[in-house]
């Protein structure tokens, strides 16, 4: 069973008396700093805004909000916890132990059709409410939720750039993946999530339950990104991987990054080499 006291939660959890942890929460303003960032296109260009969306500036950028000072410590220390107490879906490869995106691409090496989404906004988009009853459905009682929902969002929704964010958002996202995974299992296909990236694919055409997926993913209140939506055969990219018949391989577009690094010995480009070859050696790996 998960901290059912608040008083144990701030004693064994968060190292701080509850005193001082309602204070944070009553001046939760002051644990957050602000920054926008700027979205890209697959060449890593700023992308500009719709012209009905102008007003928000000419170009896409996102809000973000990394906690600092005892919060921060704070949130970590709650990840911490979730991490060692809760376990993980399957299906999810972002933010967690031993996966990352190479392995979540490698997952999929060998399959012709490919189903990818992007969850619009992800992160904003998860509510205080869904986080609450993420903490409840997850086995904490009302109060150590609720104090655990006030220190891990902010402004009513999920913190991009907080150490919790990924972790929470694999978890309430779990009800969607459990039904996705179950058309997946429903129909021979392979399922993983990076964060707020979507697969699917298969061996065969699975084009007619492509609806379904992205019902499914409404119904529980996501939305989907149309201009990363796509339906695939052959040839494609996940997350970052090139995936060709049998092997991967990295990006056009991270082959272009690596041939204007003039070079070759600096930090960045002895990064960028390790990166390719890690691809290469989990390329080979028999499981993923």
């Amino acid at each position: 069973m998960l901290i059912q006291k608040i008083d144990i939660l701030c004693s064994f959890v968060l190292h701080k008396e509850e005193e001082r942890v309602n204070y944070i929460i009553k001046h939760i303003e002051d644990y957050y700093t602000e920054f926008l960032r700027y979205k890209t296109d697959k060449l890593g260009n700023k992308r500009r805004n719709k012209p009905q969306y102008s007003q928000f500036g000419e170009y896409w950028t996102r809000t973000i909000n990394p906690p600092k000072n005892e919060l921060k410590d704070i949130q970590r220390r709650i990840n911490g916890y979730l991490v060692e107490n809760i376990l993980m879906p399957e299906y999810a490869y972002g933010g967690i132990k031993r996966k990352d995106n190479i392995r979540n691409a490698r997952f999929h090496k060998g399959n012709k059709f490919v189903f990818q989404t992007d969850l619009k906004d992800f992160f904003p988009y998860i509510t205080h409410k869904a986080v609450y009853e993420m903490y409840l459905r997850c086995g904490f009682s009302h109060d150590v939720s609720s104090l655990l929902t006030k220190l891990t969002t902010y402004k009513g929704h999920l913190p991009q750039g907080a150490p919790t964010s990924t972790t929470i958002a694999n978890l309430v996202f779990i009800p969607t993946g459990n039904e996705l995974q179950a058309l997946a299992e429903r129909e021979g296909l392979r399922f993983t999530t990076f964060v707020d990236d979507v697969t699917m694919s298969s061996q065969s055409d699975f084009k007619h339950v492509v609806p379904e997926i992205v019902q499914i993913i409404k119904s529980h209140g996501f939305k989907i990104s149309q201009g990363k939506t796509t339906y695939k055969s052959g040839i494609t990219e996940v997350t970052g991987v090139k995936l060709l018949n049998n092997s991967m391989t990295v990006t056009e577009k991270f082959k272009a990054a690596f041939a204007k690094e003039a070079d070759e010995n600096s930090p960045r480009a002895k990064g960028m080499k390790n990166y390719k070859e890690r691809i290469s050696i989990i390329s080979e790996y028999k499981k993923s």
